[in-house]
């Protein structure tokens, strides 16, 4: 296999970079998610997603999303920064818009 030293990694098709294992991946390893910003897997901090402001880690899709998917109903958690199947600490889930809220619209 050839290794070839890059600053950034192939935008098509897009690869991520993993800072772990220092390759360009067609998909994030399990537990990191592809962020569409600089194109680099991205890992929790603890239970915290280290996604980019105003996105959210989607494991369905292994990417950071501005938007969580709708048909699995996900949640977008602004603590959490993760699309959840639930909303917590008083939080209410918003079916219109997919995200985590204080009160009801």
């Amino acid at each position: 296999m050839l290794r070839i030293c890059v600053s950034t990694c192939s935008i098509n098709p897009i690869y991520y970079g993993d800072t772990v294992s220092w390759t360009c991946l067609p998909q994030c390893p399990s537990g990191s998610f592809g962020n569409p910003l600089n194109q680099q897997c991205v890992y929790n901090f603890g239970s915290i997603s280290t996604c980019p402001v105003n996105y959210f880690a989607d494991s369905t899709s292994g990417l950071c999303v501005k938007n969580c998917p709708m048909k699995y109903d996900l949640y977008a958690d602004s603590y959490y920064k993760k699309c959840m199947p639930s909303c917590y600490g008083g939080l209410f889930t918003d079916n219109s818009t997919m995200k985590c809220v204080t009160r009801c619209p």
